[in-house]
């Protein structure tokens, strides 16, 4: 999270809210952000393995997955977006 630091210029707000992680790449927190995504899998691999970028610079990770946007919505502190895009991270750690 250090290297998104810089990108932030103002700090709109702090909130509470409740985080649902799904099993299928999808995360819910409140009513303020939905999103859910699948990998991309090409139709002529037979393993189902998705597309990947290994090595590659990212400020999450180095190696992600490709994915499809199901729903992606954000909807606070003025700000309102509703998209298609996706990538997720190839390894998800969680700290309760």
């Amino acid at each position: 999270m250090a290297g998104l630091a810089p990108l932030v210029g103002e700090v709109l707000g702090v909130g509470r809210a409740r985080i649902e992680v799904g099993t299928r790449h999808s995360v819910r927190i409140g009513d303020v952000i939905d999103f859910e995504i699948n990998d991309v899998v090409p139709l002529d691999v037979e393993t189902g393995r998705p597309v990947r970028f290994d090595g590659t610079f990212h400020p999450v990770a180095s190696d992600l997955t490709t994915a499809e946007s199901e729903r992606s919505k954000f909807d606070a502190f003025g700000i309102q977006y509703e998209g298609e895009t996706g990538l997720s991270a190839a390894e998800l750690s969680r700290a309760a």
